[in-house]
């Protein structure tokens, strides 16, 4: 039951409306991060593979720095190694342009660092990077993009073709 409703809890918070602000800053992150620590194995993995897609319905809010923090983690050995076929770590790729976006080009120096660990990952993980490397760009500025992605870039078109 409870990982049926983490699920869809993205999809609640996405759907209530600017009155209910307060509502996705205290109940539903609330209810995330106890997801994120709950003691069933699946519960959990549903929960950071989803935390992406919360973090994005809370553009333009207070995001709770638990939330930040666990998804700062989803490439660490201890969460990734909770799933099969390395999905949480995929989900945490997937969703990094998203992440980028709402937490803004203030806060790339945390996300670089979760960047430069996913960009070691395999092909599977790299490859949504690789397709978003412009978007990132655009969201951190062309310092940043200069310091950080060219690098990225150069090591994609190294890769053998797919």
């Amino acid at each position: 039951m409870r990982k049926s409703c983490i699920d869809t809890l993205y999809e609640i918070s996405n759907i209530c409306k600017e009155e209910s602000i307060e509502i996705r800053e205290n109940e539903l992150t609330e209810a995330m991060n106890n997801f994120l620590k709950d003691s069933n194995k699946w519960v959990k993995i549903s929960a950071y593979k989803n935390l992406g897609p919360f973090i994005f319905t809370l553009q333009d809010q207070n995001i709770n720095e638990k939330l930040i923090d666990s998804y700062l983690h989803m490439a660490d050995s201890n969460i990734n190694n909770l799933s099969p076929d390395n999905e949480i770590i995929y989900a945490c790729a997937f969703n990094f342009p998203a992440v980028v976006l709402t937490l803004g080009p203030a806060r790339w120096p945390l996300l670089s660092k979760l960047f430069q660990s996913l960009l070691k990952s395999n092909d599977k993980i790299r490859k949504p990077l690789a397709c978003a490397l412009h978007e990132i760009a655009k969201i951190i500025g062309e310092e940043q993009t200069e310091k950080d992605l060219l690098s990225a870039l150069e090591s994609f078109l190294k890769d053998p073709s797919k």
